[in-house]
């Protein structure tokens, strides 16, 4: 005798909590959405800030020199035309001396600050649109050629996340390439 189902594709949606419009978990995705999640992360963009700095006088023996330091952060591409990422990447650099005790901050100023971004092994300059420290998230244009040829993120409203709802969430941490985590909304306010 065949095996029968007594729950419906309906009414397992419904145990689920699922309405379609967050639930990407991969037991809930068709292979064609996989392969989409597949496509967007590696065509995920990854944004050099780089700083030239010059070290100030200070009472730790540092030699007063100019040097250059790098943020690594991924970012997301919205539309045809831009990039959306965390603003702490590109926020000024602080310039430690590591000692046994722990890191002392030495005096720096910034001399200038440039904003890249790596896609397919090529490096591109980006145009800042608008940067939010204190919201942190950083908006750049892409250049003209890079317009239009990659996947762009759908901006969701998080007022509509409901427990149960799957996310994914895509970074670079320490700058030790892309990271993809999964997650799933467990509540609808924090306290």
């Amino acid at each position: 005798a065949a095996e029968t189902n007594i729950f419906s594709q309906r009414s397992i949606e419904e145990l689920l909590g699922i309405d379609g419009k967050y639930d990407t978990h991969p037991v809930l995705m068709s292979a064609a959405e996989l392969e989409k999640l597949g496509r967007f992360v590696k065509e995920l963009p990854l944004l050099e800030a780089r700083f030239k700095i010059k070290i100030l006088p200070n009472d730790f023996n540092v030699p007063e020199e100019e040097k250059e330091m790098k943020h690594r952060a991924a970012g997301n591409f919205i539309g045809s035309r831009y990039i959306l990422s965390i603003a702490h990447f590109a926020q000024n650099p602080v310039y430690n001396l590591d000692t046994p005790f722990g890191a002392i901050p030495i005096p720096i100023e910034i001399k200038e600050r440039k904003i890249f971004v790596f896609i397919s092994g090529r490096e591109f300059a980006l145009r800042e649109i608008k940067i939010d420290f204190e919201q942190d998230w950083a908006l750049f244009e892409i250049p003209e050629e890079l317009k239009g040829k990659y996947l762009s993120s759908k901006i969701g409203e998080s007022s509509e996340l409901k427990p149960g709802h799957f996310l994914y969430f895509i970074g670079c941490p320490f700058t030790d390439g892309t990271l993809l985590r999964s997650g799933i909304v467990e509540a609808d306010s924090f306290e």
